[in-house]
């Protein structure tokens, strides 16, 4: 449902406004008023469904949460190539339909794995309930560098699948300034909201992978044995893991069947886009994301042989925490505590907490008969 089904609305914008317009009467429609329309609907969509991801306690909801922001990623990029298509910037509209619709392939592959991660996590635990949760990376290491892989992917990390559409997505909407100017300023908003959306997967990984062991893990641990799953259930997840991370190396391997879309839908603007001279790889500037992985795994394969050459010895002592206290669920760094203070000033992350009564007022009442001064509690009026 949430790599597919949720893009459906889109689908028919595309197909209303790209291959319904003809291609001789661009001039008659207002393309860049409703490109502004689209990629507005994008940027507020991408927002507000990331931070009402930040807040969710469940494993699913906040994926699906997360999945509304996404998919206001792909309005944005269509919202864009119809802006550019209006200034006839067609070599930028290209590259901003392209990353819409390479996004929309990829999300469908990380975030059908962190789907698949978070009904493992069901299957091993009993529960959805990430404050439940910790501690997993010691007893499901397949799922964690699985569910590790597919977080970097939806955050737009450099070498996954997802940075590949993020950067066609900010380079069109950033490059398109001179014909419609409203484009930089979302590229700025899309991108702090990733700031967001890497929060939100901060506090999913790290509260059911990175924390102590909850109570919960420990009593499945010591009933069960071993919690990772079985290798019918890990064979997919590290399939579509492996997708995330070839796509990120060579983003050709995706780019391919998008520009083939683009070549079979030849009516309406879709021949302005068809032909364009720009294909969806010539898009990316800069070193190939193959030689940055290749210099990237050399420097730390030199680093580990100077670690291991050094001969140092490696010690492992406990942490200072300001007194020993007995280690029990209520000390344990839990889902919830993750951001705790936005609820100050986000409202909308703290609507679940009930807000506790304001303590009675005291103020002094002056004794003009006395040396002393009466205290008189009041309640707060």
């Amino acid at each position: 449902l949430s790599g597919v089904m949720i893009k459906t609305g889109v689908y028919g914008l595309m197909r209303y406004f790209l291959w319904l317009v003809p291609a001789g009467s661009r001039g008659e429609y207002p393309l860049g008023g409703w490109g502004l329309v689209i990629a507005s609907l994008g940027v507020v969509t991408l927002f507000t469904g990331t931070v009402q991801a930040l807040h969710q306690g469940q494993t699913k909801r906040l994926l699906a949460y997360s999945s509304i922001g996404q998919v206001g990623y792909i309005l944005m990029g269509l919202g864009a190539c119809l802006a550019l298509l209006d200034s006839s910037q067609l070599p930028l509209a290209v590259l901003a339909l392209g990353g819409a619709l390479l996004h929309t392939l990829n999300h469908g592959i990380f975030k059908g794995l962190l789907f698949l991660n978070a009904g493992s996590l069901l299957h091993a635990t009993g529960t959805q309930e990430l404050d439940r949760l910790g501690g997993l990376s010691k007893h499901m290491p397949a799922t964690a560098l699985a569910t590790l892989v597919g977080v970097a992917a939806i955050v737009g990390a450099p070498l996954t699948s997802g940075f590949a559409s993020k950067w066609h997505l900010y380079g069109a909407t950033i490059g398109g300034a001179p014909g419609a100017r409203f484009l930089p300023i979302y590229a700025v908003v899309a991108i702090l909201t990733s700031g967001l959306t890497l929060a939100v997967f901060l506090r999913f990984f790290g509260a059911a992978f990175l924390s102590r062991t909850s109570a919960l893990v420990g009593e499945r641990a010591q009933m069960r044995g071993t919690l990772e799953v079985r290798w019918m259930m890990l064979a997919p997840k590290l399939g579509l893991a492996a997708i995330c991370v070839a796509a990120g190396l060579a983003p050709a391997l995706l780019t391919r069947f998008v520009q083939h879309a683009l070549d079979q839908s030849r009516q309406g603007l879709g021949v302005l886009l068809a032909d364009s001279a720009l294909a969806l790889g010539g898009g990316w500037e800069g070193p190939s994301p193959l030689a940055v992985g290749a210099v990237l795994a050399l420097m730390l394969g030199l680093a580990w042989g100077l670690a291991r050459a050094g001969g140092a010895p490696r010690r492992a002592v406990p942490p200072w925490l300001c007194g020993y206290a007995p280690e029990t669920e209520l000390n344990r760094y839990q889902a919830r505590h993750f951001y705790a203070q936005l609820g100050r000033f986000l409202p909308a992350l703290d609507k679940e907490k009930k807000r506790a009564p304001a303590p009675p007022r005291r103020h002094v009442e002056p004794n003009y008969f006395h040396d002393r001064q009466r205290y008189i509690e009041t309640a707060e009026g």
